[in-house]
């Protein structure tokens, strides 16, 4: 979800785990999330995340 920012600018991501979200007449709600509370958390960042082993062939037998 991106936070903060105006047409565009200064705008960053947060990562918002999804059972916290309720679909409320076939829309996203976010229950208790204010600008401020949204602006405050941690910007999310893509790079730091681990990044997947690649699989290993395994012979048949």
């Amino acid at each position: 979800m991106s936070v903060g920012g105006f047409l565009g600018m200064g705008k960053h991501y947060v990562a918002i785990p999804v059972d916290h979200f309720e679909i409320r007449d076939g829309n996203l709600f976010l229950a208790g999330a204010t600008k401020d509370a949204l602006k405050s958390v941690p910007e999310f960042e893509y790079n730091k995340l681990e990044k997947a082993t690649k699989p290993r062939k395994v012979k048949a037998e």
